[in-house]
Order: C-alpha cells, then structure tokens, then sequence
C-alpha cells in the first residue's frame, strides 16, 4: 500500500491559512532523527516499509482544515467533493476556486510503497477570473531512476531560488510546457498529466490507490465530528446503510436503485393495462368473426375494383390503340402516297432518260453508219489504189520492155552516128559515151532509190507510232476488257450465289414458289411480328401469373405467419394455462409440504389457487403467526437477556472496583489471607449457604459487599496505607443521603433501603450454576420454538411469496387465460383453413404459371425461330439478294460496257491491222528498194566503170539497160568487130526501131499509161524481178482488200438497219435541248444514260414491291383497326371514362377483344355477388361496433385507454376498413399481444429485477460475512486475534430462499411506492438485507476497547469517552478498507487522515490502542491536532510542528515551527525509548 512520504504546497490556501513553499516530511524524520534535511530526504526508502505516524501540531484556526482540504484534493480532485466547501455547507467562500490565486500555485504528494517504489502525484494551478485551471501531474517512476522528481517540479517559490526553474513557474501554461518536456524526454514514460478527473481516478486506480476509500476520508473530515461521525447510528439499517455505502459499487447501486425506482413508478401502469386487455380481447373477438365475411367482401370489391380499373385501362388502353392505329394507317397512306410519287417521278425520269436514250442512239447509229460508209469508202478507195498500183506495176514491165528497145534503139542511132563521124576509135568512144551514160543513169537511180529509202523510213517511222499507240490503246481495251469480264464474272458469281442460295431458302420453306425474297421478308416479318405479341402476350401472361403467384404467396406466407402466429398464440396460452395450472399444482405440493398446524391454520385442501381468497387468507395465518413468533422471540430475547446478564455478573457480589482495590493492597504489601472480600468471607464461614449468605448481606449491604480485615493490626495497616494510595474510585456502598450529617462525616442512623433479588442464585456458587442451567435450557427450549416457528413462518412467506407469484402471473388472468386459450383454438382452426385454401390457390396458381411459362417459353421458342427466319432471311435480303440485284445492274452496265469496248478494240484493232499491212508493205518495198540499190552500187563500184566519168543520158532510162548497154559496148571494143560496122549499125538501128515501134504498141494498149505515165516510168526502173515480186504483193493485198470490202458492206447494212429501228424508236414531238453533237459525247452521254436506266429500274422494280408490301400493311392497319372500335363500343356501357397513366401496348387485338368479352360476362355475375355479401357483412360490423360504443359508455377511470377507444372510435362503418382490413386486424392483434407481451414484460421486468436484487443481496451478505471476519492481526499487541465486528450466528448459517425475500421487498416496495432513499446512505441495500433479519436482528456489535477487557456493543449504543468512539470508529474504518480489500483487490487507503482527533481522545491507553493497531495493520495515521500533549505526542513516530505568520500581502503564512522541531528532535536523542506494560 501507499504512504505519505512528503507533501510540498506553494502559492495555496485562503488569507488566514496560506501555504507558500512548505515541504512537510512524513517518513524521512522519522528515520533520520539528526541528520540534516537533504540527508532525510536523501535516506534510501527501504527503511519507510515501517509505518510512520505523524503528530501534526497547528494551533486550532491555523489552517489545519485547509490543508487537510488541500491534500485531500490531490486524491479527490472534484470541486464538488472539497472538504471545506462540503463543510461549510457549499458556501460560496469555501468554493474550491477561493483557495487558488492568480500565481501560479503547485501541491506535490511523494508517496511510498512497501517495497521502496516512490510515486509522486501533484496538481498546479492558476485562478483566472471566477474559473481555476489546472492540470493534474503523475510520476509513477522509483527515486533511482529519475532522481527525485519531487524537487525538480517548478513552482513560483522554488524559481525564485533557481533560476532554471523561472521559465517554467510563471504561469500553468509555462508549466504544462514543463510537463511536457518531461513527458517527451528520457524517462517520459513515467510522466502523465490530464485535466480530466475520470482519466484521473484511472490513473490512481492503476497505482491500486483506493480512492473510494479517500473518498469516505473526504465525507467524515467534512462532517462535524469528524471520524466519530462514521459510528454514530440511530438504527442497525442506519449503520448497514452507511456500510454498503462505502462498500458497495456506487455505479452499481445506482443501477440497481435506478432499475427498482423504474419497476415501482410502473406499478400504476399495470390497471390499464389489464383493463385495455379485457377490452382488447372482446374487440379482437368481434373482429374476427367479422373478418371472414369482409374478406369475401372485400375480396368481391377489390375484384369488381380490379375489373373497373381494368375496363378503364382497357378503354385507356383501346383509345390509345386506336389512336396509335390511326395514326400509323395515315402514316402509312402518306407513306403509300409519297411511295406512289416517287414511282411516278422514277417512271418519268425513267421515261425521260428512255427517250434520250432512243435520240442518243439513233444519234449514235447515224454517226456509225456514216462511220462505216466512210469505211467502206476508204476501203474501196484502198482497194481500187491497190489495183492501180497493180496496173501501174504491170504496164512497168511493158514500159521496161521499150524503154529497153528505146534505148537499143538510141544506142544503135548514137553509135551509127559515132562511127559516120569518128574515124578513130569509135568503137571506145561509144563505149565511154554508153558507159559514162550507164554510170550516170546508176548514180541517178541510187540517188532516186534512196530519196525513196527515205521517204519510206519516214513513213515506217510514223506509222510504228501510230501503230504502237493504237497498240497500247488497244492493250488498254483489252485489260479492261478483261477487267470487265472479271468483273461481270464475278456479278455473274454474285448473281448464281444469290439465286443458289434463294434456292436453298424455296427448299427450306422460307420464301415460296413464286415469291420475291422481299415479299418473304415482309411476311416473316409479320409472322416474326405476330410471334413477337404472341411472346409478349405469353410473357405478360406469365409475368401476370408470376405476379398473381408472388401476391397470392403473401395470401400465404401472411395465412402461414396467421397459422403460426395462431399456433404460437395458442401454444402461448396454452402453456400459460398450462404454466397457471403446473403453478398451481406446484403450490398444492408447497402447501402439503408446509407443517402440519400451517396447513391445518390455512384450510386450503381444495381451494382455487387461482383466487384472491387464498392470498387473503395466506396473509391473515402470516399475520398471527408472525405475532405469535414475535411473542416467542420477545420471550426467548428476555430468558437470553436473563442469561447474559447472569454471565456477565456471575454468582460474584464483588464488583470490579473491590477487586482493583483488594489488588492494590495486596501490591501495597497487605496479606492476601489477612485482608478479604467480605463475600468471599460469608461464602467461606457459611460453606456457601447461599440463603444464609443472603440473609447477611441483604441486612446491611454497604458493609457486607466490601472489604473486612480480619485483624486490627491488618485493619490499622490498610487504614495507613489507604491514606497514601492513589484511589480513583467509587465508593462501594450506597447509602440514603442525609445532608445535614453526611457534610460533617458522621454516619446517619437512618435505615437502609435493600433492594433484595429473590432469586438467591448469586449468592453462592452451586446456587449460581443450577440457575445457570435452569436459563440455558429455558432459552434453548425458546430459540427451539423460535427456530422451528420462524421455519414455519419462514415457509408460510416463502409459500405466499409463490403465491404472490403465481397470483400475479396465473391466477388474476386465470378465466382470461381460458379465453385466450379457446380464441387462440379458434383462430388456429381458422387459420388452418386460411392456409390450406390459400395453399389450393397457390398451387392452382402454380399449375398456371407453369402453364404460361410452357406458353411463353413455346412463344419465345417460335419468337427465336421467326427471328431466325426473318434474320436470316433480312441477311440474305440484304446481303446475298442485294448483292445478286447489284450484280443484275451491274452485268447489265458491264454488258454494254464490255460491247462498246469489244467494238472500240475492233475498230482500233482494225486500224491497227491497216497500219500494220501498210508498214508491212512499205517494210517490203524498202527491202526491195534496198536490194535495187545494193545491186545498183555494186555495178556503180564494179571496175568496170572505172575511170569512167558519168554522164547524163535518158532521163527514164533503166539502169540494167543502160549497164547492158555499156556491157554490150565494151564488148564489142573488146571483139572489134570486123566487118562494115555501119552497115551492121544500121541493120541495128532498124531492128531496133521495129522493136521499139512493137513495145510501144504493146505499151500503148494498156490503159493505166494514159493516166499514170510517170508512176509507171518511175516503177519501171526497178528490176524485172522486183517488179514481179512486188504484182505478187499488191495482188494479195487486193484480195485482203475484198474480203475487208464484203465485210464492210455486211457492217454497213447492219448498220443501216440500226439505225432505221432507232429511227423508228424516237419521240417525234421530243425535244433535247442540249443534246450532244459529238460522237464521243454522244457515246460517254449514251453510256451514263445505259447505266442510269438499269439502276432507275432496278430501282423502280424495289419500290414496286414496296408498294406491294405497303398495300398489305395498310389492310392489315384496317382490319386492327376495326376490330379495336368493335371493342371499345363493347365495354362502352360499363367504363365510359378512361384510366389516367401511360397507356398499355396490345399486342394482339383480337384476343384482346376476346378477353374483353370474357371479362363482360364475369362482371355482370360479381355484381349480383357483392350485393349479397353487403347484407351479411353489414350484420356482423353491429356486434363489433356495439361492444365499442359499451365501453365508450362506462365512466372514464373504468373503461379501457382513451388512445385505445378514440382509434377505434374513428372506424364508424365497415367501408373504411375495407381494403385495409389486415392492417387494421394487425393492428388491433398487435395493440392486443403488445398488451399481453406488457403484462408479461411486467412480470419478467419484475422477475429480472427480483434477480439482480437475489445477486445484490447475496453481494450484501458476503460483504457482511467478510466484515465479520474482519481481525485484529496476531502481532498487534492489543486484543490479537480478537474480530472487530460481531453479527449473528444466523449470517453463517443462512439457508433461506433469498429471492423470495428479495421478491417480496420489491412487493412492499411497489405498494408504497417509493424505494428506500437516505443521504450518505446506501438505503435500499440496507432496507434488502432488514428484510432477511428483520430490524435489529443482525445484531451487529463493534469492539469497544479498554485497558481491562474487550467489549462488543451493539452498533445502536456506541457510547463512551471520545477516546473509545475514536478508537471504535478508526476500527470500523479499519473494517471498511478490508471488505473493500476483499471486493476490489485493492489495499486499504494506506493513510488516515484525521483533524484535531486528540480532543476527544487524549487517554494514554486508547491512543496508544490507536497507533499499535494502525502499526498493525499498516496503517499511516497522521493526526492533526491544535492540542499541545506530550504523552500523546510520546505515541507517534514522526512529529510535525507548525505556525502561522502575518507577513505576506495580507496573507498568514503556515510555516514549520523549526524551534520546536529542535527541541522534539533533541529530546528524543535523550529521551530512552518507553517500555509499554500490560
């Protein structure tokens, strides 16, 4: 445990009693006597595990209260709980902020533990208007790891002398900076502070400091009396409330008290209750025979409601329809009419683009017949070129023929003339002259032949462009040629995959003989449209079952919670009868087992148990036999009164100041056989003959009740030494006072008033001991009767306290009970019929729901394949057939394409052909003229012409003519001729002109001489072979030219039949304004023209199928249509008016006029329905509403709850319930168990309370167990071993039902209606445990010690000096911290602070009681006492002097009187340490 070691106070306290840097020293004193202060403090604190009590001496009006206060508030930080404050009766003045200023102001306690361990706890604080701050500080660590803590804490007055200190002790927010460096330096752990008093009680609690404890030091220093206030009882409950008040949890009895308080201010409510139960009951009764016919009704109503709401959502619905109808048929006939003005506008640009078409074409027709004529024309120009270059080349060999006769001819006439002029060589001179001729005539010709070289290169060259472009435009037409057969191939692809696979879809059923793919579409899509509603309607058919199910499910889930409800409610009441009956039985069992005069008092073999009457009759039997018990008890305390009396006094006359006066002479040196008691004198004269004793003594008591010397020598002796010894007692005898002889010592002569005993058992020993034994056996005889009527009586309460039970449970509901248990019978039977019908539906409905979700699930199956069908048929429509009419457009393009094309690439092919023969041909003459001109040279180059000089001769002379010539002319100079040359010559000359007249003549026959003289002269200068080659030639080409020709005039004729159908094919009245000219815009315009009327019909053909589908869908709108108006003109009569709210989709009109039709009929069969069940429900409202109105009847403190009356009351007819009949059935069936579970919830909150009360009565008499058991330790050396407090033996040996006694407190209580309450008390823990002993039966008795011998006086008597009450309320403290020891774990306070004790106990041996017992017990006593004793003084260890001072500011100081401390502490180094004897 926890002892003061040093308290230090600075800048506190009030103007008469301040403290400034005052350090008091508790322990190191004590143990340190002559050493100086530092050393004190510095002593290790292993020697403080010896308790050290304190005298504190302050003159009284010094402040001893204050400080008390102040170190107090170190534990107890409440400002609520100050000791002055709580003094003084919570004026203002002694307010717990008056004791604080504005500087800083600081209180430290060092505590000291068993084992060494220091722990220094303190608060600072500063005043700050009428408000205090302050901060609460702990330091839990030992001197040898911190140092000393104590002395570093900051304070205004220790700054002052260290300057480090100054920072921190201005103010307490530069001392919560302090604490803060600590707290966060090394060691900080050990440093706490809070300002939070619970965190501060924590923290204590965590050092095991026993606050509460401190707390009760609080309440009795504050209390006038101070400590001997804790013993100052009227009462036992007085006492037993002031101990569980400082034993018990506090937390706890306020819980407990708390919870009793709210059980007994509940009690009123419980009449109410009952009441509104019996009505209740009826009301639920009527209501349930009135809930069947309004169910039928209101199942009636809701089902007609249901069918109105749904024929004006079916009208609602109808309208919208009819609407949404109209509007799509107009829809679709504007759809229809702008579907026909597109197709007449495509028909009339058709028409337009066909016209065009037709002017373009016989355009086009005109220019390619013109073309081909122009062709032809070429061709016959070409051929008939041909042939004349054939005549030409022909009529060349004849001119040859005489252009070489020509020459001969020349030749001869030249040379005849040669040689009729030259004499001399004329044969060399012909040759040179025919040579040089020759040789000029082969230079000419090779120059003509190259010129024509030439020419024709050039002409090679650009026909090899001409030709190479045309090939290349004729390349270009053939890749897009091929391009667009590719192209058209794969349209022709498209168009077969199309078709194939249109096929596949006519063999899988999904388009039909004779249908377009888009008309299939159409009418998968209706069928995927009817699918659809068919789905939809299944879904919704579903969804409705799924939905009627689910409803339907809470009919049954609310018909099973019914069911089980009613099975609950009637297993409840069942086992509640049950239980009132097993209650019952139960306490006929208790009753027989009761003794027999008890059952035989109460008389109640066959009683109701369920009565009132039993109870009345229970009490009166309690009632006189509790009297009688009293009586007995009241004997038997006057016999044990008789018998204590005789033990305490024995058979001894000799009282204890005889006894003490004998001792003293006998310790003055008188013999002990010379000086008796003149009793024992008697006894041994008269061999204790107690009557003849008797006779003696009762003639003259004052003599023969004293002493008797036997001698006059002993006589003379005792009269000498009485003179010197101290005798402080009372005489023995008694005499009647006579005044006027008593003041002069003279005795009188009056007589003696004797009160005489009749019982003569005192006055001898065996006398004594017979009246002894004669005591003892009439008070256990008694205490037997007591005991076994206090059993019997024990068993009668404990046997009404059950019935009480059970009455209040069972018996007072007993005929209710019997009524709930047949209403729940029946309610249980009708909710078993609700459920098995709600069960019938529920699986009717299953089977419909089943059913439509089979439909559904068909028509979603069917839905899936329409949508398969109509998918996969939208994808071939979309895809593949879009694909194989794009490829049909497209081949169709592609077609004329390709034909206009294939004919450019013929005619370019053509042309290129032409160019081609004419290159050929012109290739051939170059080679032939290449050939002439070789052979040509090689004559030119020959010998023979050398050193010949080239002249001009014949121009058309052929040059093979001309060599011959000059052949002919060498030869013959190389022959020379013999012979008449002339003559020769002339024969020459002759033939040779026959000749020439011959060839000309031949020459002249041919036709193309006349025309062409030069072509043919030029072609004649080639060679004879040549000129044969090239007639081959031109006659080939002229048969290639005729064939052309037939070819041509075939095209040509064609062409011209072209061009009379076009002709015939035109608009004569049409008119193109910007008609092209051009041919080739004539063909580029004729091609856009082809191309746009394959797509216009393409496009036309679409929206005529269009138009088609749209005509249907239009019908289809129709027929909708006139099957909604039939409809709507169907439920016309019954629902004129329509249903707000968004309008509902129908899907399928004709089964949603169907419907219609069925729903009709059915309504005109609910109504005749409901007016049958409007008379019967009508009928039984009458019996609901009259028990209502009884009730409303009765006088308002006797009826039912107002709140109850006035709901009900509300519901004046049967059609405001209707349609909300369960919530209103749930209501009043939860109104009614809400009243049941009420009384229940009384009884069980009254149960659990009787059982928390059962626990804290047991808590109560285990705490008075353990202060029984309370000791004084072995060791101490008064009165060892002996127990403080002594109770009844009963306490051990309790064996009685405590919850009977517990539930029968509650009860009183309840009647009364209040809970025991007492300030400072804990009264209902008291009142709880009286109930089990009864008042004053406890016996509770409290050591009351002296020199002599221990005494136990009952609680109530306390009395004796100031000394004994002290000593007797330091050990009932002593009591108190040890059952708080056993309860919490925690140790005694450690310390006992007292002020100013020593005025009501300054007697040596009980002081010196006092401190050996706190030494034994551990206990630090520190006294604080204005009285100045040294014998007192003597008794405690350690001594504390102090003073008070005027001398600051107005303030008187409180400091240590050192003079006196000098002075005490010297006298005890002198003084030898006393010897106690007993």
């Amino acid at each position: 445990m926890w002892l003061i070691k040093r308290v230090y106070m600075d800048g506190a306290g009030h103007e008469e009693a301040f403290y400034k840097d005052l350090t008091l020293d508790y322990i190191g004193l004590t143990h340190a006597t002559g050493q100086p202060a530092d050393a004190a403090r510095s002593t290790p604190s292993k020697r403080a595990k010896a308790v050290a009590n304190t005298y504190q001496q302050l003159v009284n009006g010094g402040g001893k209260s204050t400080y008390i206060a102040l170190l107090l508030s170190v534990f107890e930080p409440s400002v609520n709980d100050f000791t002055q404050y709580l003094a003084n009766r919570r004026q203002t003045e002694y307010h717990y902020r008056n004791y604080f200023h504005q500087e800083l102001s600081v209180i430290l306690v060092e505590m000291v533990n068993e084992t060494g361990q220091t722990l220094l706890l303190g608060h600072a604080h500063q005043r700050r208007g009428d408000d205090v701050d302050r901060v609460l500080f702990i330091c839990d660590a030992p001197d040898s790891l911190l140092g000393t803590p104590f002395d570093e804490v900051p304070s205004y007055s220790r700054a002052e002398h260290n300057r480090e200190l100054r920072p921190y002790a201005n103010t307490l927010h530069s001392f919560d900076g302090w604490l803060n460096l600590k707290s966060g330096g090394e060691g900080g752990v050990h440093w706490r502070k809070t300002k939070v008093n619970k965190e501060w009680r924590a923290f204590l609690l965590e050092q095991r400091i026993n606050v509460d404890l401190i707390k009760t030091m609080v309440t009795f220093n504050s209390e006038e009396g101070g400590l001997t206030k804790f013993i100052d009882y009227k009462t036992e409950q007085d006492f037993l409330g002031a101990f569980f008040a400082c034993t018990m949890s506090k937390d706890t009895t306020e819980q407990l008290s708390g919870l009793v308080a709210h059980e007994v201010e509940r009690q009123g409510e419980l009449e109410v209750i009952r009441r509104n139960e019996s009505f209740l009951g009826d009301v639920l009764s009527n209501w349930r025979a009135f809930l069947e016919p309004a169910r039928q009704l209101e199942n009636a109503q809701t089902q007609q409601r249901q069918m109105d709401d749904g024929f004006r959502e079916a009208m609602r619905d109808l309208t919208a329809f009819i609407e949404d109808t109209q509007t799509e048929q107009a829809r679709l006939d504007d759809q229809a009419e702008s579907l026909q003005k597109e197709i007449d506008q495509i028909t009339s640009h058709r028409d337009l683009q066909g016209k065009r078409k037709a002017l373009l074409e016989h355009d086009l027709a005109l220019h390619q017949l013109d073309e081909q004529q122009a062709k032809a024309a070429a061709l016959q120009d070409e051929a008939d070129t041909n042939q004349r270059q054939i005549e030409i080349t022909r009529t060349a060999i004849d001119y040859k023929v005489y252009a070489k006769t020509q020459d001969v001819y020349h030749q001869a006439n030249k040379a005849l003339a040669v040689f009729q002029s030259e004499t001399e060589k004329p044969l060399q001179v012909i040759f040179d002259c025919t040579a040089g001729e020759a040789l000029g005539v082969l230079e000419r010709a090779i120059s003509g032949h190259r010129q024509q070289e030439a020419e024709i290169t050039e002409a090679l060259a650009l026909l090899n462009k001409e030709s190479d472009a045309l090939g290349q435009s004729c390349g270009k037409l053939q890749k897009k040629l091929g391009n667009l057969e590719s192209e058209s191939n794969q349209c022709r692809q498209d168009k077969r995959k199309g078709e194939t696979r249109r096929d596949v879809l006519c063999e899988e059923g999904l388009i039909r003989t004779g249908e377009t793919p888009a008309a299939a579409q159409h009418r998968l899509g209706l069928t995927l449209r009817d699918a659809e509603q068919a789905e939809e309607q299944a879904k919704v058919a579903s969804g409705k079952a799924e939905q009627t199910l689910e409803a339907h499910q809470q009919v049954v889930n609310q018909a099973s919670v019914a069911q089980s409800q009613a099975r609950q409610s009637l297993t409840h009441a069942e086992q509640k009868h049950q239980a009132a009956v097993d209650s019952a039985h139960l306490l006929a069992e208790v009753c027989q087992a009761l003794p027999a005069p008890t059952q035989h008092a109460l008389g109640l073999e066959d009683a109701n148990w369920h009565s009132a009457q039993c109870g009345s009759r229970i009490s009166e039997v309690l009632k006189a036999d509790t009297q009688t018990l009293n009586g007995m008890k009241q004997r038997l305390l006057e016999a044990q009164h008789q018998l204590n009396e005789l033990k305490l006094t024995g058979h001894e006359l000799v009282t204890k100041q005889i006894k003490q006066a004998l001792e003293a002479f006998y310790d003055a040196g008188i013999a002990r056989d010379k000086l008796w008691a003149f009793p024992h004198y008697l006894a041994s004269a008269f061999n204790d003959d107690a009557p003849r004793i008797a006779a003696v003594i009762d003639r003259n008591p004052g003599r023969y009740l004293s002493l008797v010397a036997l001698d006059e020598a002993t006589f003379t002796q005792v009269s000498t030494i009485s003179a010197t010894l101290l005798w402080k007692g009372v005489p023995i005898a008694i005499h009647r006072l006579d005044e006027a002889r008593d003041l002069q010592g003279m005795t009188p002569d009056s007589a003696q008033v004797v009160l005489s005993n009749p019982d003569k058992h005192g006055y001898s020993q065996a006398a004594y001991n017979a009246r002894l034994q004669d005591l003892e056996n009439v008070v256990a005889s008694q205490a037997a009767c007591v005991e076994t009527a206090e059993s019997a009586l024990t068993e009668l309460e404990s046997f009404k306290i059950d019935w009480r039970l059970h009455y209040d449970q069972h018996g007072c509901h007993w005929s209710s009970l019997i009524e709930q248990r047949n209403q729940a019978r029946s309610a249980l039977t009708h909710a078993d019929a609700q459920l098995a019908q709600a069960q019938k539906h529920e699986q009717k409905l299953r089977d419909e729901k089943a059913k439509a979700q089979a439909q559904f699930e068909s028509a979603q199956q069917h839905r899936n394949q329409a949508e398969r069908a109509h998918d996969t048929l939208t994808r071939f429509v979309d895809t593949e057939w879009a694909t194989r009419d794009a490829a049909m457009v497209k081949l169709d393009q592609l077609a004329g394409q390709i034909q206009r094309n294939k004919e450019a690439l013929e005619r370019q092919s053509d042309e290129l052909a032409q160019k081609n023969r004419v290159a050929e041909s012109k290739r051939a003459e170059g080679t032939r003229i290449r050939i002439q001109i070789g052979e040509w040279d090689r004559l030119r180059n020959s010998a023979f012409y050398s050193g010949i000089t080239a002249s001009e001769g014949v121009a058309d002379r052929s040059p093979q003519d001309a060599h011959e010539a000059a052949v002919q002319a060498h030869k013959k100079l190389l022959e020379a001729a013999q012979g008449n040359q002339v003559t020769a010559l002339k024969q020459q000359l002759k033939d040779a002109e026959q000749a020439q007249r011959d060839a000309f003549d031949r020459l002249s026959a041919h036709s193309a001489y006349q025309t062409y003289p030069d072509a043919i002269k030029a072609a004649a200068i080639s060679d004879l072979a040549l000129i044969n080659e090239s007639i081959a030639q031109l006659e080939a080409q002229q048969q290639q030219l005729s064939q052309r020709q037939i070819t041509a005039q075939a095209t040509l004729q064609k062409l011209s039949e072209n061009c009379e159908k076009t002709r015939e094919s035109l608009d004569e009245g049409f008119v193109w304004e910007e008609q092209p000219t051009e041919i080739e815009v004539i063909r580029a315009s004729l091609v856009e023209l082809v191309d746009n009327l394959h797509e216009t019909n393409h496009q036309l053909k679409r929206l005529q199928e269009q138009q088609t589908l749209q005509a249907k869908k239009i019908e289809d709108v129709k027929e909708r249509l006139q099957s909604a108006k039939t409809a709507q003109a169907m439920i016309q009569p019954i629902t004129p008016t329509s249903s707000a709210g968004l309008p509902a989709k129908i899907l399928n009109i004709a089964e949603y006029a169907d419907t219609l039709r069925t729903h009709c009929q059915t309504y005109a069969q609910l109504k005749e329905t409901l007016q049958q069940q409007d008379v019967r429900v009508a009928t039984v409202w009458g019996h609901f509403r009259k028990r209502i109105e009884e009730e409303l009847a009765k006088d308002p403190d006797g009826r039912a709850s107002q709140e109850y009356l006035r709901q009900l009351d509300l519901i004046a007819t049967y059609h405001e319930v209707l349609g909300d009949l369960e919530r209103v059935g749930t209501g009043i069936t939860q109104v009614f168990e809400a009243v049941q579970d009420s009384l229940e919830q009384f009884q069980r909150s009254i149960d659990l309370t009787v059982t928390h009360l059962t626990a804290h009565l047991e808590g109560a008499i285990k705490l008075l167990k353990r202060a029984k058991s309370v000791r004084i330790p072995d060791d101490c050396p008064v009165l060892p071993g002996r127990p403080i407090v002594k109770m009844t033996d009963r306490l051990n040996d309790l064996t009685t039902d405590l919850r009977g006694f517990a539930s029968a407190r509650l009860q009183n209580w309840i009647a009364k209606g209040q809970i025991p309450r007492a300030p400072n008390r804990d009264a209902l823990t008291a009142d709880l445990v009286q109930s089990v002993f009864g008042e004053g039966d406890l016996e509770v008795r409290l050591l009351k010690t002296n020199a002599s011998r221990p005494q136990w006086t009952h609680i109530t008597r306390l009395e004796g000096s100031g000394g004994q009450r002290l000593t007797s309320a330091f050990l009932l403290f002593v009591t108190v911290g040890k059952v708080r020891e056993y309860d919490t774990g925690i140790s005694s306070a450690g310390f006992l602070l007292a002020d100013n004790p020593l005025g009501k106990s300054n007697a040596d041996d009980l002081m010196r009681i006092q401190t050996q017992m706190a030494k034994a017990y551990n206990i630090q006593l520190i006294y604080l006492t204005g009285i100045s004793d040294e014998n007192a003084q003597s008794m405690f260890d350690n001594h504390l002097f102090l003073n008070k001072v005027q001398k600051l500011k107005r303030r008187d100081l409180v400091t240590v009187d050192n003079e006196r401390h000098t002075l005490w502490a010297a006298s005890l180094v002198a003084k030898p340490q006393p010897v106690t004897v007993l």
